[in-house]
């Protein structure tokens, strides 16, 4: 069995080979990771839980990405993975067609951040109106939250113009090279630059938060089984360790009012 550690040897295999199995063995499951960081960094980032998972299951579990998010989007409601890990408003989808069923999400609940230069005259979340904003990928959740915010103080899209970018970052490389007028990402990945690439920008708001990431399955029979692994893998000390690297702090449940809320955003 072809281990996570080994990822770095066999990348290219792995992450960038779509539908082929990394042992080869037709047994094997599956585990799709949403690709908010670039594969290699993902792959070292869930390292532990899936090394967890391959002890804790049954069946061997390899781990799957694609290079970003709409090609995974596009496999995913193809059922082209037996365990799910996705952005909650994907995933709050993919339950409402039945392709996959919600498991636990993460207990972090995410966040967009409005961010402009210090020498901006924009001080408020009204000012963005006619405006250039530089955007996560339409498909982020923070995205979805960022659009929410304006539309609730009376922007309506039409009434700023968007700038979809391919990651969470480059929203915010736009804004520095002075092509946008704010940028509106992951409040994470915000808190994660370093002191001197934010020195120069201020930020102006937040967005409500919203459900976190969704662990789900294809298939019902691997929904206890899985459920099991991921609490227990919680409780251990690598467990731990990983919720504090990767920022999501624990599992709960997926409630009636975490779809209401997420169901909200489409409205």
């Amino acid at each position: 069995m072809v281990k996570i550690q080994h990822l770095k040897k066999c990348c290219s295999i792995i992450l960038f080979q779509a539908g082929l199995l990394v042992s080869g063995q037709a047994s094997a499951l599956t585990f799709g990771i949403f690709p908010v960081y670039q594969p290699i960094q993902l792959a070292e980032l869930n390292a532990p839980l899936v090394n967890f998972l391959n002890k804790s299951l049954s069946e061997p579990v390899y781990f799957r990405t694609t290079t970003n998010f709409g090609s995974f989007n596009k496999r995913a409601k193809q059922q082209s993975y037996d365990i799910l890990m996705i952005a909650p408003n994907l995933g709050y989808q993919l339950s409402v067609n039945k392709t996959y069923t919600p498991v636990l999400r993460a207990a972090y609940r995410p966040q967009a951040v409005f961010v402009v230069p210090k020498t901006s005259k924009i001080t408020s979340f009204s000012d963005l109106k006619h405006k250039a904003i530089a955007f996560a990928p339409d498909l982020a959740i923070t995205t979805k939250v960022a659009y929410k915010k304006l539309a609730d103080i009376g922007i309506q899209k039409g009434q700023y113009q968007i700038d979809n970018r391919k990651s969470h970052l480059e929203s915010f490389r736009v804004l520095q090279l002075n092509k946008a007028d704010a940028a509106a990402f992951s409040l994470s990945v915000w808190q994660a630059l370093p002191e001197n690439e934010k020195a120069d920008f201020r930020v102006i708001g937040l967005s409500d938060s919203t459900p976190g990431i969704f662990l789900m399955v294809k298939d019902a029979k691997r929904y206890e089984p899985v459920k099991k692994a991921l609490l227990d893998f919680e409780k251990t000390p690598q467990g731990q360790a990983y919720f504090k690297a990767s920022k999501l702090i624990g599992y709960k449940p997926v409630t009636d009012q975490d779809l209401f809320e997420i169901k909200s955003l489409y409205q």
